[in-house]
């Protein structure tokens, strides 16, 4: 008989699987599963250095069936079970915890936690009886708290920062706590893939967390609001970089830096100096390395990029959102088409790979912004915009969902289930019937594309990252090319029936197979 091992909490990421063929193939360009699950390798380290025991499954990271999943989870016997829930992961964890009480393996509280499962909390309360209760928001302070009043016996009802439903299946929310100010006070993060002997040549170190714009549509600003934190907070710069000078002791070479915005505020004169001394420190502990940051297009100019640069940064996610005036008042960025071109012109002068984010396609679009949106991409270069034609998803509780709602465009929310990420999140009419359908009809022609790849010649996540890049850009110039000629094609009158759409779609289609086929 197999001797259990006692752990205070157990946390679990059940793997991820994704049935639409758009959504697998974009994992497989983000290399999802190719890194380990940073939130719980902070709570993990949180729970131990307060006292506790703490064991981390990641089936996505380590590739694990529901089957090996639930093994491995039965070695140990919990008085938690946390469990990370993202939409593509949901079902299968659903299995898992089906299996683990049908085996008698785990009967006790199962929590949930992470950005999902607080946007989805009552519905996931309300439908599915196997959670017990969810961690609201940043998870490091209430689950320890959960932990603590599972061991002693006491009511964990009375934890704050968590959702449950009661006897009468009414769904509670216990009062917010305070998020974290000073990150300082965070212990590190606990690096399994470090721990485990499977040390992955690049590593994620946390900068700061918070931005302090007011994107209408940003989940992460409502995810630190329920947080109860402070808009921005940042790690000091010596936290920072004795971590960095720990893992580079270790030989990684390749940091991901991780904030919301590098550039935490707009007053220039603390953000130059911060970066000045952000990049001092690279240099005085003589720290050889490539580095990635994300941040706003009007954060930049030309000495802060050659200063970063100068560095080695050598990867900068910016989001640009869209360069139609209209949209970009709408989505509250506060920036301008004339200065995003200003900025991508001094990219384009360094060694920067540089990558934006686009809301092609949002509730309000027009024909004439995606013909703008489109031409735009395609000069530009489609290589700079992995996500393509990216439709807007609208997160719980931000002001674009409240506008969608005070417009009547919102429609009745789905159950949750892993094959309606659509529903979930792009849950709305578009206002402009046109723009609707050309979204739908360049969604077949992406769709069939990405089916093609998927079912031919790229199977595995661990396909070589350099083809990946170069198949997506081919489909996204393919699926952008359509729109903008389509567009042109209708309001000239030459495209008056549906066939003709559909014949369009077919031309692109195999004009983009023969293209695809040549990067094997």
């Amino acid at each position: 008989m197999q001797v259990k091992l006692e752990v205070d909490i157990l946390l679990v990421h059940g793997n991820v699987k994704i049935h639409n063929p758009i959504e697998r193939f974009m994992g497989i360009f983000e290399n999802q599963g190719m890194s380990i699950h940073y939130g719980m390798g902070a709570i993990s380290a949180y729970v131990k250095a307060r006292g506790f025991s703490c064991k981390v499954i990641d089936a996505n990271f380590d590739g694990l069936s529901i089957v090996e999943t639930v093994d491995l989870i039965s070695r140990y016997r919990p008085k938690l079970l946390g469990l990370s829930l993202n939409l593509y992961n949901l079902v299968g964890t659903l299995e898992i915890i089906k299996i683990l009480k049908q085996k008698n393996i785990y009967h006790g509280h199962i929590t949930a936690g992470g950005q999902f499962a607080t946007s989805f909390a009552e519905e996931l309360l309300q439908e599915f009886e196997q959670f017990d209760s969810v961690v609201m928001g940043e998870g490091e302070g209430a689950t320890t708290d959960l932990l603590q009043t599972i061991t002693d016996s006491t009511d964990w009802r009375k934890v704050a920062g968590i959702k449950y439903r009661d006897q009468d299946n009414k769904i509670v929310t216990t009062p917010s706590r305070r998020g974290e100010s000073d990150l300082d006070r965070l212990p590190l993060i606990e690096r399994y893939d470090v721990e485990s002997g499977k040390m992955l040549p690049f590593q994620q170190i946390e900068l700061g967390r918070g931005c302090y714009g007011s994107c209408t549509f940003c989940v992460l600003d409502t995810y630190h609001k329920i947080s109860n934190a402070p808009k921005t907070r940042r790690r000091s710069l010596t936290s920072i970089f004795n971590e960095v000078e720990s893992l580079y002791a270790k030989g990684c070479r390749i940091f991901l830096f991780r904030c919301d915005n590098f550039f935490q505020s707009t007053n220039s004169d603390e953000e130059d100096q911060y970066l000045r001394q952000f990049c001092h420190e690279i240099t005085r502990r003589k720290l050889k390395i490539d580095f990635s940051i994300s941040c706003r297009p009007d954060d930049l100019n030309k000495s802060r990029i050659e200063l970063l640069e100068s560095v080695g940064l050598c990867h900068l996610f910016i989001g640009i959102e869209s360069i139609n005036n209209d949209e970009i008042k709408l989505f509250g960025k506060g920036t301008s088409p004339s200065g995003v071109h200003e900025v991508i012109a001094l990219l384009e002068k360094t060694n920067i790979y540089f990558e934006c984010g686009y809301i092609f396609f949002n509730p309000w679009s027009t024909l004439e912004n995606l013909k703008k949106s489109a031409e735009f991409l395609l000069e530009i270069g489609v290589e700079h915009f992995p996500y393509g034609t990216y439709q807007m998803k609208i997160h719980r509780d931000t002001a674009i969902e409240k506008l969608l709602q005070r417009e009547g465009l919102a429609l009745k929310g789905p159950i949750i289930q892993e094959d309606e990420i659509e529903r979930a999140y792009l849950n709305y009419e578009f206002k402009y019937p046109d723009a609707g359908f050309i979204r739908d009809s360049s969604y077949q022609l992406w769709k069939k594309l990405c089916s093609y790849v998927l079912d031919n010649y790229l199977k595995s996540r661990k396909d070589s990252p350099s083809l990946v890049m170069q198949v997506n850009s081919t489909i996204s110039k393919s699926v952008l090319s359509y729109i903008r000629d389509s567009i042109n094609a209708w309001v000239k009158g030459k495209f008056s029936h549906e066939e003709d759409f559909l014949l369009e779609i077919n031309k692109y289609y195999k004009r983009c197979v023969r293209e695809l086929n040549k990067l094997r």
